[in-house]
Parts: C-alpha cells; structure tokens; sequence
C-alpha cells in the first residue's frame, strides 16, 4: 500500500541531547535509516523527507552549536519546504497567537 505525504515532509528527530553521546551523528543517522526503512516499502521516497535535529529548542531557530555536523534548523528547513511567502504567513500567524 503506497502512503501519500505531502511533497515534502520533515521528521523532526527529537532529545538529541539524551544520546550516548549527547548530540551524536551515529544516534540520528540511525534514527533516520530506521524511518526510512520503514517507509520505504510503503512508497515513501527518502528524498522526500527532510530530516532535522532537535533537542528542545536546540537547533529548531538556529543551527545549534552542539550539532556542528546539521547545517540547518527547523525553522529554515520549515522556509524551504513551504516557501518563502507560507513561512512569512505562518510567522506572522505564530507572533498574533
């Protein structure tokens, strides 16, 4: 049975903080093969899913300092997947909350 997701998905991989060691590469790529190799017989392209780092609000506004090794945050892999005139919207939505 193939899944639809919208066309372009992002996984957030979450208390990255809490793996041994803390904010380690090995623990999210693992994280991400196992997603992957779950959806995968389900249709879903790996190329379609942005998946980003996060521990609390570690790297979900900034790049965080403690994963050196993720070049993007949430919020900018958020602006890439809806476009520059959604992410405006959804912000601006977001600060009259």
């Amino acid at each position: 049975m193939k899944v639809a997701l919208p066309l372009r998905t992002i996984v957030l991989v979450t208390e990255m903080g809490t793996t041994d060691p803390p904010y380690s590469l090995d623990s999210f790529l693992k994280t991400q093969n196992h997603i992957v190799r779950a959806l995968t017989p389900k249709g879903v392209s790996f190329h379609d899913i942005t998946f980003v780092p996060v521990s609390g609000t570690e790297n979900m506004f900034d790049v965080s300092p403690h994963m050196p090794w993720m070049t993007t945050s949430f919020m900018e892999s958020l602006q890439d997947a809806i476009g520059e005139f959604l992410f405006t919207q959804f912000l601006l939505m977001m600060t009259m909350r």
